[in-house]
């Protein structure tokens, strides 16, 4: 190296450091000097002792916290700030890796490069990046720059969340390709290196902008390139490695970054350079580009002057109609969505003849479930940025304003425009405005060539039937484009709805233009933050929400659940949906019966004999008397109540953090309640024994004597019991402790239980809310495990798929011991529609033989969850069986510390991931995996993938 250059990357690594930045330490030599000479095989090299960067290289990271790219962007502004007072005369040199001449690198070496594909994407990426750099009113800002901030030069910390301390920068070396050169490339190049391979490129980029910002504000010239810079930095870095390859072709590390990029420059290109720059402008919170506001101005000052685009279109004529993904008009599985919605619009045309639907702009839809409608991102496009007009095929299409002709092409691909034009329109300003025309006839706009003038009134085609227009009923969709970012045809018609609020601000409501009042054709759904504030309002607080980013969930399915943007989640944690959401037959049931008949347990009811019948011969023999209920709280009420009057004793034992409801007696015997926040402990009447945890709790899994250990904990509540002169009415537990933690107990302990409680003259109640019904795939019932029988057994809403339905099944004797004199009244426990529902649930589970799929499926999410993750240091014990799962976490595999903050931090990440799990367990540290019993092989893998990947991000 030149000595020269050492001396300015020692000069560099000093000043950095000293302002507190995270870049390695230069150690001072004897005399105190911070450089040495030495002699190495005989000859003179240069070196430097620098101080050890603890961390992961980015590159190495396959998952990266959202809150770590704040982080970075804030280091590398502070970087920037930093060197903007720094200079060394080598610095100022010549470099075949400077940015700011990565045009001229890119053109004298684009030959190299054997890819013809990758060939063009460097020839558009210089072209496009030479025409920004032309329209800048002056030249960038220049400094020193790092220079090379790529994903191997840049360290993380791991995330460590015993001390709330997130993933962040922990170090950046090789300060080699240093450079005077425009200030901007720094941050060009980290956010090139940081979104490889990574979804959602631009929103990473936006929060490195925005805290970078924050620390070195940034001009809008800068913004303007930024975008062009990075996918420059990516083409250079392709351009330099083919160059490099064919003089050294077996250096492996010159073509590290290759595959990546060429998988990542392609989408960086397909998002429009204008949208990033906007993009940029609303994270740094600048204004936002001047053609945003000069499309409103446009569409507000002309309003009296548009002609409509259809004759005769007016509101009085036209029925709204919601194709949103809330819609009224749609049930069932969202797949074929568009054949069925396009039917029920048919239908409701043909039924108001003359008359035209409205479809709405800023709609949520579940039709874009196609590939093309996909983007490589996590997030797919279902946001509709236009407005729908539907009417029959031939209809007249006219110009609403005076104009040229900006683009044409018939689209025949399904699915598509079809016949497409746009009309390019200028404001007094001169800043154009254009209107696109989707859907029309190709024959009908063979006529039209670009350039070519258009009056107000004037016909530009008509629709196209379905044959022509990609394959949709009828109908015209109008979209107004402030920009069309040089994509002609090829704008999107919809979008990511994490882009929604900047994409509709350039696609502004085309109401005007139709002639129709804005709220008629908007169908925007109301943003989360905004239910959550109103929510605080008016519901009680202690009604808590999942998630620290809540969910507004509109819709769902089987396994899956789809929010108020058509965004899909795997539901792994709603056990009470049974047998899947909204599943047909169960809609069906509870729909024709409401239609019928609903009303109270005071008339003999056909419906309510049938559905007892059923329920008891799903039981032991013995269990053969049904109560029905709105609730299992209700239902464990009255277990209560069947005890006492059938022992005369009063006394409870429960496990220690059982759960069974929360009516004021039922929080007694919940010690997860009573002895929780807000909690007032136990009535001296509940006795408290151990949940049998085989792995946290006082006997362990390898003892063979685990479960009669953990039973024999009973003596000690009945001695004291005893002692205070009581009597002892029954013993109650989750068969599987779901709140306690996910918990399997030895196939013994059951029966030591029930022994005991009985020679003592208590029943056994089972309460069976989460476990029954075939989740655990190899009994029906969870107490079948144990070869058990309970004397009473407690059912929730499960068992009517989320309807307010409860059971309460037990002995003949004991029914008859609660028949004293009182009456029993439940108004609406199984009426008429809860009956019905409760059947239709029974027949599901039989007929679609779910508790051999629970079973099956378990089986496959058992095996890939062990090898997935069961090495992670983080997980202590993985258990279940069936549809019914627990992953404790913990820090230390001897101690069991609770990991109680990195089970909450997993499942908020699963979330934003798309997957919806729980937690619970004594310290909250169990991941808690129960989903609708549809759950199968694909959604297993789908669920164990997400997993692994947010496990990995905590080192």
């Amino acid at each position: 190296e030149d000595p020269s250059f050492v001396e300015a990357e020692i000069a560099v690594q000093i000043f950095l450091h000293d302002v507190g930045l995270p870049v390695p330490c230069v150690v001072p030599t004897k005399d105190n000097t911070c450089g040495f000479a030495m002699d190495f095989d005989g000859q003179l090299r240069l070196g430097r002792l620098v101080t050890f960067v603890p961390g992961i290289v980015l590159a190495k990271c396959k998952h990266v916290d959202t809150e770590f790219w704040n982080s970075y962007g804030r280091i590398v502004g502070q970087v920037c700030a930093a060197l903007d007072s720094f200079d060394h005369p080598a610095t100022h040199r010549e470099f075949a890796w400077d940015l700011s001449k990565g045009e001229q690198l890119i053109r004298q070496n684009i030959e190299m490069v054997t890819d013809k594909e990758m060939q063009s994407m460097l020839r558009i990426v210089v072209d496009q990046h030479s025409t920004v750099m032309s329209k800048l009113s002056k030249p960038l800002r220049q400094s020193v720059v790092h220079g090379d901030l790529n994903d191997w030069n840049v360290f993380t910390t791991g995330m460590d969340l015993t001390n709330d301390q997130q993933q962040n920068v922990a170090g950046i070396v090789d300060f080699g390709d240093m450079i005077w050169s425009d200030s901007i490339n720094d941050l060009a190049i980290a956010i090139a290196y940081a979104v490889l391979d990574r979804d959602d490129p631009l929103s990473i980029a936006c929060r490195m902008v925005a805290t970078c910002h924050r620390e070195w504000p940034l001009n809008s010239d800068e913004l303007q390139v930024l975008w062009h810079r990075v996918q420059l930095r990516l083409a250079t870095s392709a351009t330099m490695a083919a160059k490099q390859l064919a003089v050294a072709p077996h250096n492996e590390y010159l073509g590290i970054s290759q595959a990546p990029i060429g998988r990542t420059l392609p989408r960086l290109m397909k998002i429009p350079a204008g949208f990033a720059y906007a993009a940029f402008c609303q994270a740094c919170g600048m204004a936002l580009p001047k053609s945003i506001e000069n499309a409103h101005v446009w569409l507000k000052s002309n309003a009296s002057r548009f002609q409509s685009p259809i004759r005769g279109l007016s509101k009085q004529c036209s029925v709204r109609l919601d194709w949103g993904v809330a819609s009224d008009l749609i049930s069932g599985d969202p797949i074929d969505l568009q054949l069925k919605l396009e039917s029920v619009t048919d239908e409701l045309l043909k039924q108001t003849p003359n008359q035209f639907g409205v479809g709405g702009w800023g709609e949520a839809r579940l039709v874009y479930q196609t590939e093309q409608f996909a983007v490589e991102e996590s997030q797919p496009r279902t946001v509709h940025m236009g407005v729908d007009v539907f009417a029959v095929a031939g209809t007249e299409i006219i110009a609403p304003f005076g104009g040229t002709v900006h683009a044409v092409e018939n689209i025949d691909l399904p699915l598509d425009y079809g016949g497409v034009v746009i009309t390019r329109h200028e404001t007094a300003s001169g800043i154009p405005v254009f209107i696109l025309f989707g859907h029309l006839d190709p024959a009908s706009i063979e006529n039209l060539t670009v350039g070519k003038h258009i009056d107000g009134g004037d016909v530009i085609g008509r629709l196209g039937d379905r044959d022509v227009n990609g394959g949709w009923l009828p109908h015209l969709h109008l979209q107004v484009l402030a920009n069309d970012f040089g994509l002609a045809t090829s704008f999107p018609g919809v979008c990511q709805a994490a882009w929604q609020d900047l994409w509709l601000a350039f696609c502004p409501n085309p109401a005007a233009i139709l002639g129709l009042e804005q709220d008629f054709v908007t169908n925007r759904a109301i943003a989360t933050e905004t239910l959550v504030s109103q929510r605080q309002k008016s519901i009680g607080r202690s009604v808590r929400l999942s998630y620290q980013e809540p969910l507004q969930i509109v819709r769902g399915w089987k396994q899956y659940l789809f929010d108020q943007s058509a965004q899909k989640y795997l539901d792994a944690y709603n056990n009470v949906p049974h047998v899947g959401h909204c599943h047909p037959k169960v809609v069906e049931a509870a729909t024709q019966q409401m239609k019928r008949l609903n009303t109270n347990t005071r008339y003999v009811s056909r419906l309510q004999t049938e559905f007892a019948e059923r329920l008891a011969a799903t039981m032991p023999a013995g269990l053969d008397v049904c109560f029905f209920l709105n609730s299992a709280s209700e239902a464990n009420e009255l277990a209560l109540r069947l005890a006492r009057v059938y022992t005369g004793g009063r006394d409870m034992i429960v496990n220690e953090h059982a759960y069974h409801g929360h009516t004021t007696s039922l929080i007694d015997i919940s010690p997860y309640k009573h002895n929780g926040r807000g909690g007032e402990g136990p009535p001296d009447w509940v006795h408290a024994v151990p949940v049998p945890d085989t792995y946290r709790g006082e006997y362990k899994i390898a003892d063979p004597d685990a479960g009669q250990k953990f039973a024999s904990h009973i003596s000690n509540a009945l001695k004291t019991i005893e002692s205070r002169g009581g009597k002892l009415a029954g013993f109650i537990a989750e068969t599987c402790p779901s709140v306690g933690g996910q918990i399997i107990p030895p196939a013994d302990y059951l029966p030591n239980i029930y022994k005991l409680v009985r020679a003592a003259g208590g029943v056994c109640i089972a309460d069976e809310v989460q476990t029954g019904y075939g989740r655990l795939g190899d009994g029906f019932y969870a107490f079948e495990r144990s070869n058990v029988a309970p004397d009473i057994v407690i059912l929730g809403k499960p068992i009517g798929n989320g309807h307010p339905l409860a059971a309460l099944v037990t002995t003949r004797a004991i029914a008859d011991a609660f028949d004293n004199g009182m009456e029993y009244f439940s108004t609406f426990g199984g009426n008429h529609v809860s009956c019905a529902v409760g059947l239709a649930v029974l027949d599901v589970v039989h007929s679609e033989g779910l508790q051999e799929h629970a079973l099956n499926t378990g089986n496959l999410l058992r095996e890939l969850l062990g090898a997935a993750i069961g090495h992670h240091p983080l997980v202590g014990e993985i258990r279940g069986s069936g549809l019914f799962w627990g992953i404790e976490l913990v820090r230390d595999r001897t101690t069991l510390e609770p990991a109680t903050a990195e089970a909450s931090w997993i499942k908020n990440h699963l979330r934003r991931r798309g997957v919806l799990i729980g937690t619970d367990g004594p310290f909250d540290n169990v991941l808690k995996i129960r989903p609708p019993m549809p759950f199968d092989h694909s959604d297993v893998a789908t669920l164990v993938s997400e997993l692994g990947l947010v496990l990995s991000a905590i080192m």
